[in-house]
């Protein structure tokens, strides 16, 4: 199966670690190698196919590392680190329900302790998280230079 078709899918909750960002991009330019510099690694993107009732090991991580990773569609509230409400996606948990959360392969393979993703089945992109950022860029730029000089 082509891994770019996987990139189709509705995504759910996206998450990535802060240690995987090497450093910051100042005022200016962005250059290609300001990219590289933020993420020396050539982590992959991955989509994780997990039920409901396993995302469970998601939000224990979070309420008992209280680590600062940046997430994307997840709500976790603790009070002292004890989980006391859990959104995806900004709805409750249906246990039933299949969720795709997208992150690298370092962290879907156990990196950081994250066990938590052996439950779920892994569904590879071929995309670089790098590249995600460089494209994103590109169509800032081109967004740009099209309302600058039209």
């Amino acid at each position: 199966m082509n891994g770019q078709k996987n990139l189709q899918r509705n995504i759910d909750a996206a998450l990535i670690n802060i240690g995987g960002i090497r450093t910051t991009i100042g005022k200016g330019d962005i250059l290609l190698k300001s990219v590289f510099e933020v993420m020396p690694f050539e982590n992959e993107i991955i989509i994780v196919k997990m039920k409901g009732t396993d995302l469970q090991g998601l939000f224990n991580y979070y309420a008992e590392r209280q680590v600062n990773n940046p997430v994307s569609h997840l709500y976790i509230e603790t009070n002292n680190g004890q989980l006391t409400r859990t959104l995806i996606n900004g709805k409750t948990v249906n246990p039933d329900q299949d969720y795709y959360i997208a992150t690298s392969d370092y962290l879907a393979l156990g990196g950081d302790n994250m066990k938590f993703f052996s439950k779920g089945e892994m569904i590879p992109t071929g995309l670089k998280l790098r590249d995600l950022f460089i494209d994103y860029f590109k169509k800032i730029l081109k967004s740009y230079l099209r309302q600058t000089y039209v």
